[in-house]
């Protein structure tokens, strides 16, 4: 059996964003949804100490390629609709 990773890398932009405090609880959501799931891993990794910016990175697998996109998809969709930072870039890549 194959496994099919995916990592999905997303810029954002956190427009108001006064302190690296309330830049963590305004993307706390992401990792409280998506970090418990199995097949999902998460982390910051970049941009750290840049108040108005962000770079996550979600890395998927899944015994098929077809399940790595819809799995990436979904998280694409749940950030837009419920997390209070614009993506401002998205950058996929297959292993």
């Amino acid at each position: 059996m194959s496994i099919s990773i995916g990592i999905m890398t997303l810029r954002f932009h956190l427009e108001g964003c006064h302190s690296l405090k309330e830049k963590r609880n305004r993307l706390v959501r992401i990792r409280d949804h998506f970090g418990k799931t199995a097949n999902i891993a998460i982390c910051e990794s970049s941009l750290q100490e840049k108040l108005q910016s962000a770079q996550w990175c979600y890395i998927v697998t899944a015994s098929s390629r077809t399940i790595v996109t819809q799995s990436l998809s979904q998280i694409d969709a749940y950030i837009v609709q419920n997390i209070d930072a614009v993506i401002i870039d998205n950058q996929i890549e297959y292993l």
